[in-house]
């Protein structure tokens, strides 16, 4: 179907970062546009490119911690909103608002290799076990200071991107589009998300298996996307202190380096595994020039910086720059002492729990790769009579709107009200995110804080009786971890199925259901759809929490169908 095509730059031509908005405007040159093979195209960069140097030894905070894009959705959570306009008058044809969060959900369901491999290719989404190189970063050995097992500093790539507004019902779907036939030509408005933790991931492992282990989900599900060595969470357990003093050397109360534990590590911390010859030093979240937290059993707290990494036997050693006030008496137990990675904001300042956008996301050659359809003569005509005809010509889409709301810590009964006007609507879905560790940076702020501190117990849609029975659905089951397997809710599970497949979702991936859980229910079946435009019923959602302990923002993502009506010079939309 792609005859030609044409590039649209955006507007600014510059270079962007999160919070700013793109711009494209499809004027009527374009004619008709093949959205099926149109894709927004861009660089991508975190930090800076290339090798980071250190700098009074210490890396610096463009190239401190190797970050990756979400496994399931890559680069499209970079997309915060997306607005379909026209040229002409303005009038908004779609707008779909927190266009990331609800994408995450959907993406979480598609999975299969297929999918994910072609997410690689063109969105820039990684493996969920990445431990030594990802696309966005990488690190490779350093032969300084006299020592062929140490680890360097990072390098940052820059990649490219090839990205379909996957989401949109008039960019997203394989059809034809008439543009310049609606009002003059279309302005595509993307905004980017401002909340760099909704896009990034720290690369790390789990025992070196990866953050898809089920140790790591069974035993931590609460901590399931924290990342092994960049938390006091996920620190690394320390088997012995070096005291020793070097030859020559008078006997020192500082210790020069320590051994991080190999096996049967104490709870709360992490076991570095067996490091034989074949494996890189990089499988670890360590290399030179970076900072450590080292936490005794009794509170105190000292700060080193790397010199090099070797291997000692089948254990890591991390030697320091300068000795480090380790003695006995103030370090106790060395058993129970920790070690993790000291993340530091943009501006250089020690991270203490409020990460400050670190690190930053660049985008540039920003442009739309717009395939043009061009249509033969008798498809030309019949465009014509069509909108020259009494009813005019008229393209139906499925677009989605979320009506979200705060909920605040300890609220046990939550009710959602979702005020929507559509005349034909087909499912609506509802999830919840946590609003309260914003800035965290092991922390996923897409992902649905299913765990034992925010356990909801059961939902129920409310309909004034018509076409939704007013029933409940516990939700007790979806808390089993993943290595109970299966026995979840079936009422639940079939009514979130129905839910997709009237959006023409395809669902095939149920393995993260536990931990991306969507409620989500049909308002019609094919081919009738369901009018909310007179009210005819109060549409609200209540979920009841066993605990809750956090600052949730619930989602109520409703799926419906639009129209455009073109006739002559007139354009309408019917919702």
């Amino acid at each position: 179907m792609n005859n030609a095509q044409i590039i649209v730059n955006e507007m600014r031509n510059s270079t962007y970062s999160l919070g700013d908005v793109l711009k494209f405007q499809l004027d009527p040159s374009v004619q008709f546009l093949n959205t099926g093979e149109s894709y927004l195209r861009f660089n991508l960069v975190v930090g800076e490119k290339g090798q980071g140097a250190l700098i009074n030894d210490v890396a610096t905070s463009n190239y401190y911690a190797p970050w990756m894009l979400d496994p399931q959705l890559g680069a499209e959570g970079l997309i915060k909103s997306l607005r379909i306009s026209t040229l002409g008058t303005g009038r908004v044809l779609e707008e779909i608002t927190d266009y990331n969060v609800w994408a995450k959900k959907v993406k979480a369901y598609e999975g299969n290799q297929t999918v994910e491999n072609m997410r690689q290719l063109y969105y820039g989404t990684d493996n969920y076990d990445v431990r030594q190189t990802n696309l966005l970063t990488e690190r490779g050995f350093d032969a300084g200071n006299n020592n062929t097992n140490g680890v360097g500093t990072q390098s940052n790539n820059e990649i490219e991107v090839f990205l379909r507004f996957s989401l949109s019902g008039l960019l997203g779907a394989d059809q034809v589009l008439p543009v310049s036939l609606m009002g003059g030509g279309l302005e595509v408005q993307v905004q980017l998300e401002d909340d760099v933790q909704k896009i990034l991931m720290v690369q790390g492992q789990f025992n070196k298996n990866g953050l898809e282990n089920a140790t790591m989900n069974a035993v931590n599900r609460n901590l399931i996307d924290e990342v092994a060595g960049y938390t006091p969470e996920s620190a690394y357990g320390v088997a012995v202190i070096d005291n020793t003093a070097a030859p020559g050397q008078p006997a020192r109360s500082a210790s020069a380096n320590i051994t991080l534990r190999s096996v049967g590590g104490t709870a709360g911390k992490l076991d570095t595994g067996v490091v034989d010859s074949n494996e890189k030093l990089i499988s670890t979240p360590f290399y030179n020039g970076q900072e450590v937290i080292i936490k005794t059993d009794n509170g105190q707290v000292v700060e080193a910086t790397i010199d090099y990494i070797t291997r000692g036997g089948d254990v890591l050693n991390i030697i320091f720059k300068n000795p480090v006030d380790m003695r006995d008496g103030a370090f106790g137990t060395v058993a129970n002492v920790k070690v993790w990675v000291k993340m530091r904001s943009l501006n250089g300042a020690d991270y203490t729990g409020a990460l400050t956008k670190s690190p930053r996301l660049t985008l540039s050659n920003v442009e739309y790769l717009c395939s043009i359809y061009k249509p033969s003569q008798q498809e030309v005509k019949r465009f014509e009579s069509a909108i020259n005809s009494p009813s005019g010509y008229m393209l139906d889409y499925k677009t989605y709107t979320n009506y979200s709301n705060n909920s605040s810590t300890g609220s046990l009964q939550v009710s959602n009200l979702i005020p929507c006007k559509y005349s034909r609507v087909y499912s609506v879905f509802s999830f919840w995110e946590n609003n309260s560790d914003i800035n965290v940076p092991y922390k996923d702020n897409l992902m649905t804080p299913n765990n034992e501190d925010v356990k909801p117990k059961r939902y129920v849609y409310k309909l004034n009786g018509l076409l939704v029975p007013n029933r409940p659905v516990d939700l007790d089951k979806f808390q089993r971890t993943r290595e109970q397997n299966g026995n979840w809710n079936v009422v639940a599970l079939r009514e979130m199925k129905q839910a997709f497949k009237d959006c023409g979702l395809p669902m095939r991936d149920l393995l993260r259901s536990d931990v991306d859980l969507v409620l989500g229910r049909s308002l019609t079946r094919k081919p009738n759809t369901y009018s909310l435009r007179d009210l005819q019923g109060e549409l609200r959602l209540d979920v009841e929490f066993d605990t809750n302990n956090k600052n949730l923002l619930h989602h109520s993502v409703v799926c419906c169908v639009k129209s455009v009506v073109i006739k002559g010079n007139d354009l309408e939309v019917l919702e």
